[in-house]
């Protein structure tokens, strides 16, 4: 399920650094899988979760307007935004450090880096198959199989 989140977020460009987004780690160094993976959680705590929270609030507001009790809500609804994004700056710093931390395990790569290098060249292949490669699904698996290498960790 990770997998196919992870695939479809690199495949639709959303892991595209953004203001809103933390700066990389300092280190050249990734582990495979691990450090991928705490930067997807860091760009869905940096955006995702105040974003969700935002949607959130507009929902209820608008409940809250029908009521005709939006001036009793207003306050609230500014704190809870407020702690919304108090929030995700702490989990963007836990993060972080977990990403730091992650990165002296990248002796791990030589295990972790064939395998996901096979996995990705298997997909492809499939995707890139004669008579898959003409159906919806083709591009698709293809397409999976080069998002699979976001996986990979560096050599640095």
């Amino acid at each position: 399920m990770v997998l196919s989140a992870a695939a479809v977020a690199v495949s639709t460009g959303y892991l595209i650094p953004t203001a809103a987004s933390a700066s990389p780690p300092p280190s050249d160094q990734s582990t495979a899988v691990v450090t991928p993976l705490l930067t997807l959680f860091e760009f869905g705590d940096s955006v995702g979760l105040p974003e969700g929270c935002q949607t959130a609030l507009t929902a209820v507001s608008a409940v809250v307007a029908q009521a005709d009790a939006s001036k009793q809500f207003s306050p609230l609804a500014a704190e809870i935004g407020s702690q919304c994004q108090s929030v995700a700056n702490e989990g963007s710093t836990y993060i972080e450090q977990q990403i730091s931390a992650s990165q002296s395990a990248s002796a791990l790569n030589a295990l972790l880096n064939p395998g996901i290098t096979d996995g990705s060249n298997l997909l492809t292949n499939l995707g890139n198959a004669p008579g898959i490669q003409d159906t919806p699904v083709g591009p698709t698996i293809a397409g999976l199989g080069q998002s699979v290498t976001f996986f990979s960790g560096s050599q640095g």
